[in-house]
């Protein structure tokens, strides 16, 4: 299967990427279409087996929250503003006039609901906000939060898909990233390479990093920074491939002394 033949060769050295120079377009995009759903897949599979393993917890902090709901993504409630629960335990802020402007002093982990978004945060790390935009409307309960588990199961087939579309296009706007600033540099060498021969080798450039990055999210290894390690990668590969296989470029020209 040339799937996994390309998925050898991308990540077994450099001088291998000599066979991606004169393949087509369309079986580039091929290939990167069929890694991009494997990536899409891994990331998925981690997502959901942390929320998992998360929603319980969810759910006992839930049982916990103030009395507020949701209309047309905005959060309301008549208890007086801030209110403060569950502070023995993991607080929870209901602060929809703004009237706390960092919370994280007060309290080294906890959630914080204002009217057009809640954020959350543990020790030692920053808050992450989410906007409640989007959100179906009701009161927010251990029921409410059970419904959107189950509403967010039955979109996940959506959801699979805007990821797979999103992993897609950053693959290739990478890859044509570090194509046109190598082309810019392959004017003062020769023999230089193509516009459609960078981009192949950028493309395939890409495996490497997101092979290594998906297997250190697997292991549950988040303390290391996943972009710096997969853009080390992609430009380690894109640069020395790039390198090796420049003693290939005339050889794969045709060479007009042949012509009879």
């Amino acid at each position: 299967m040339n799937f996994l033949r390309y998925l050898w060769l991308s990540s077994s050295g450099f001088l291998t990427y000599r066979s991606f120079l004169e393949l087509p377009f369309r079986s580039v995009m091929r290939y990167w279409g069929m890694l991009a759903l494997i990536l899409t897949t891994v990331l998925i599979g981690n997502g959901i087996d942390r929320f998992e393993k998360g929603f319980p917890a969810i759910q006992r902090v839930a049982v916990q929250l103030p009395p507020f709901s949701l209309t047309n993504g905005q959060a309301f409630s008549t208890l007086p503003q801030p209110w403060f629960a569950n502070t023995n335990r993991f607080p929870i802020i209901l602060d929809l006039g703004k009237k706390i402007d960092e919370p994280q002093k007060m309290f080294s982990s906890g959630i914080l609901i204002r009217k057009p978004e809640f954020s959350f945060w543990i020790e030692g790390s920053l808050p992450m906000v989410v906007s409640w935009k989007g959100w179906p409307d009701g009161e927010v309960n251990t029921a409410y939060l059970d419904w959107i588990h189950y509403l967010t199961f039955l979109q996940m087939p959506w959801i699979c898909g805007v990821i797979w579309l999103v992993v897609l296009l950053l693959g290739m706007i990478m890859a044509l990233f570090f194509t046109v600033l190598a082309g810019f540099l392959e004017r003062s060498i020769q023999p230089g390479y193509t516009f459609s021969q960078l981009f192949n080798i950028a493309l395939f450039a890409i495996t490497p990093g997101a092979i290594v990055a998906s297997v250190y999210l697997s292991l549950g290894l988040h303390e290391i920074q996943y972009a710096v390690l997969y853009l080390s990668c992609h430009c380690l590969f894109f640069v020395m491939a790039s390198g090796a296989c420049r003693q290939f470029l005339q050889s794969s020209a045709k060479d007009p002394s042949d012509e009879d």
